[in-house]
């Protein structure tokens, strides 16, 4: 990541990798991500899957 940022899913569900852990982001999850962070984002599922992404800029 560029820039720290703020990561919610209101649709689906996604495995999400960050920093070497894995955990399973569910419809209306909501996490953080600190500036570096490396991520990676996959959709499992049968169905469609939306992240939405606040962008943290100073």
């Amino acid at each position: 990541m560029m820039n720290a940022m703020i990561c919610h899913i209101p649709e689906g569900e996604l495995r999400i990798e960050q920093e070497g852990k894995s955990f399973t982001a569910k419809k209306n999850f909501v996490w953080t991500c600190r500036k570096d962070t490396k991520e990676q984002a996959f959709n499992d599922g049968n169905v469609v899957a939306i992240m939405r992404i606040t962008d943290l800029k100073a």
